[in-house]
């Protein structure tokens, strides 16, 4: 967005008029689709950034504005989580995220941890809510 920042403080005020209000329309209409992806995030445990334009672009032929929305993993931790449990289809993003899982195994592992705890706790909770069912049933009068 740096250049829509330049021409937002443009000493030409119908410019930097037309740059506000480009901005405004963008921040106004994030996408739906980076929602989804911070909600799939949010349920597994993975906290997000906000999400932000990064790269705005406009087409010269059809006079469209395209925008490239970024969001991140707040930290070091929630990278690892996110890697451990849903690397990138993208060839690029997912041989760059193994990189810097090799270079953070304490991270990977650490997350690792996390999962089978998560995983054996419900597993656990689950068995004691069955317990429940089956002695609430063997106490229930019968026909």
């Amino acid at each position: 967005m740096g250049d829509l920042k330049a021409i937002m403080e443009s000493e030409y005020s119908e410019n930097a008029t037309n740059a506000k209000e480009l901005e405004l329309i963008i921040r106004e209409n994030p996408s739906e689709y980076i929602e989804d992806e911070k909600h799939l995030c949010a349920a597994n445990g993975i906290m997000t950034s906000e999400q932000a334009p990064g790269e705005i672009r406009r087409s010269i032929s059809s006079d469209r504005v395209s925008v490239k929305w970024q969001v991140r993993a707040s930290s070091e931790d929630d990278v690892a989580l996110w890697g451990v449990k849903a690397l990138p289809n993208d060839r690029v993003k997912r041989k760059h995220l193994r990189d810097w899982m090799n270079r953070h195994k304490d991270k990977v592992d650490k997350a690792r941890k996390k999962i089978e705890h998560v995983k054996n706790e419900t597993e656990r909770l689950r068995g004691k809510n069955s317990d429940k069912k089956k002695k609430v049933g063997e106490n229930s009068p019968t026909t």
